[in-house]
């Protein structure tokens, strides 16, 4: 009886493990951010705090607009790492090819503190009507070490959303990613 109840319920636990597995969620990266010019910056080390972003751009669940500009959940689609820190890691990757500098996201692991840090507060991530992606917020520069760097940056920034779909909303976010590269790569290049 105690076996049969045993069995009984690891094939219950099995079929549910199972049936988990299986099911048709999709997830989505974020592609890297590539081809950043270089700028020449006095700071051997910089520091990217993670992006503090909405709510609606913090759920790693897809949303699209529909015909009316409503956001739309995806059923079963979402983004494979938690928007925060995707897109810190994105900027992080695209400073670091920017940079002559040693580039990191919070938390620094080396020993020496950085030279500088970089944080950026995200105000909207939004798709226009137009097929247009507009990602808007301030980004601040700091550092302890070299006083001209301290600067603090709004930014609205559009690309185009080339073709349908969360692969190329994807692509966008990439491309306004790399837009938001450039423009703190020059901030640290003062």
């Amino acid at each position: 009886m105690i076996q049969k109840t045993l069995t009984a319920v690891l094939a219950t636990a099995l079929l549910t493990t199972v049936a988990a597995c299986s099911s048709n969620d999709e997830r989505y990266l974020l592609p890297e951010v590539t081809d950043v010019a270089q700028v020449r910056s006095p700071v051997r080390s910089v520091e990217v705090q993670e992006i503090d972003l909405p709510d609606y751009v913090a759920d790693s669940s897809i949303f699209l607009p529909d015909e009316n500009g409503i956001l739309r959940l995806q059923k079963n689609q979402s983004w494979a790492d938690e928007p925060a820190r995707a897109m810190t890691e994105q900027l992080s990757a695209g400073l670091d090819l920017a940079l002559k500098a040693d580039v990191a996201s919070e938390p620094w692991p080396f020993v020496d503190r950085p030279q500088a840090q970089v944080e950026v507060r995200l105000q909207g991530l939004t798709v226009l009507p137009s097929q247009t992606l507009r990602m808007t917020g301030q980004f601040f520069v700091k550092s302890d070490d070299f006083i001209g760097l301290q600067t603090s940056k709004r930014f609205a920034i559009e690309v185009p959303i080339d073709g349908e779909g969360i692969p190329a909303l994807a692509a966008a976010r990439r491309d306004a990613m790399h837009k938001l590269v450039a423009r703190i790569a020059t901030a640290l290049a003062r």
